[in-house]
């Protein structure tokens, strides 16, 4: 067959075979990248994945927690039914901001008044003139629910406002100036 040493090294057929392995280790050096690529990916996606269902688990929870709040607010709200469902005449109205001098019984304003029920109409108060009192939006928001009269003077207000102060300039004929409070 072969003679030599020489000839078995210098044969096409060996050198094929050399250069065929070399493609192969080189191939298998790829597939071996690729393979540690694949396992760092599949490792990422497993702990993203971890990661989202913790996320999911959380908001799961804070639905939960809604559903119950709001489950609560609705038993609340069947338990607390408006008994009297009349509106107030406006002849009622304009006698009750009349009769409380158009200012507000709890603190003195004179600015986006209300009328208030003294007894709210959620616990049976009635629309006649002595359930009625003058409250501005925010004391009448400040008293809820509850049951108070302003009218009697010995109830402190629930939100105290800084009084306005009005200066009138009066000038007379020697131009000196006036000035009432």
């Amino acid at each position: 067959m072969f003679e030599s040493y020489f000839e078995l090294i210098n044969n096409p057929i060996n050198k094929q075979i050399k250069e065929l392995t070399r493609q192969n280790q080189a191939k298998t050096k790829i597939i071996h990248e690729l393979l540690i690529e694949q396992n760092n990916a599949i490792a990422k996606l497993k702990t993203e994945n971890k990661n989202i269902r913790q996320e999911n688990k959380g908001l799961v929870r804070e639905r939960n927690n809604l559903k119950v709040k709001y489950n609560n607010l609705k038993r609340k709200c069947k338990k607390i039914k408006v008994k009297n469902k009349t509106p107030v005449p406006k002849w009622t109205r304009r006698d009750v901001f009349k009769r409380d001098n158009f200012r507000c019984l709890a603190c003195g304003t004179d600015e986006n008044l209300t009328l208030d029920h003294i007894i709210p109409r959620s616990k049976g108060g009635s629309n006649k003139i002595d359930n009625l009192q003058t409250l501005c939006q925010n004391c009448n928001l400040a008293k809820e629910d509850n049951a108070v009269d302003y009218r009697e003077n010995n109830i402190e207000p629930l939100i105290k406002r800084k009084k306005k102060f009005l200066i009138y300039f009066n000038f007379s004929e020697f131009d000196t100036l006036d000035i009432k409070v």
